[in-house]
């Protein structure tokens, strides 16, 4: 995979590399896919849960991350990682990768692109359909982002005018 190819599709990092035969076309249940497949190769120096510098290669394992479709088509991203283990705490680690957040499969492209989707006018329902994901997945980034997003309250006049209304269906009725 050459340089602009990566750029396409926003896998520029150093630390990405991509197999010899890196695109694989398969159709599931009738949606077509496009599995990319490569390795991660930033290495891992230090254990987070101990801090010590005593990590030794300890095999690799496959991570599935769902990219931002591609011409309308499924994107899947087949990353190799290496896990390490530390000889201090003996627990297993890997290093981090800047696609895609900890404990997650859906990148932060495509999370990005389900918040711009939010703003507009359109139904859950159908950003889950043009995402490939669950309404779910839609709820969890909606309430992400809308954390972040605190209100000012400073630009409120100090004297608020409420109007009364009718609140009881007959002519009769009194104003609330």
């Amino acid at each position: 995979m050459d340089y602009y190819t990566k750029k396409l599709l926003t896998l520029t990092d150093k630390s990405f590399i991509a197999d010899e035969h890196w695109l694989e076309e398969k159709t599931i249940n009738g949606i077509p896919h496009h599995f990319i497949k490569g390795t991660w190769t930033k290495p891992c120096h230090t254990c987070p849960h101990c801090h010590a510098k005593t990590l030794i290669k300890h095999g690799t394992y496959q991570t599935k991350t769902l990219l931002p479709k591609f011409r309308q088509i499924k994107t899947v991203l087949l990353l190799k990682r290496t896990r390490y283990r530390c000889k201090t705490c003996l627990k297993t680690c890997s290093s981090s990768c800047s696609l895609v957040d900890k404990h997650c499969c859906i990148s932060k492209e495509l999370k990005q692109l389900i918040a711009l989707d939010l703003t507009k006018n359109i139904s859950r329902k159908h950003i889950c359909q043009d995402h490939f994901v669950s309404d779910v997945t839609v709820q969890r980034v909606l309430d992400k982002y809308t954390k972040q997003v605190k209100p000012s309250f400073h630009y409120l006049p100090k004297v608020l005018c409420i109007d009364e209304f009718k609140s009881v269906t007959s002519h009769l009725g009194k104003m609330s």
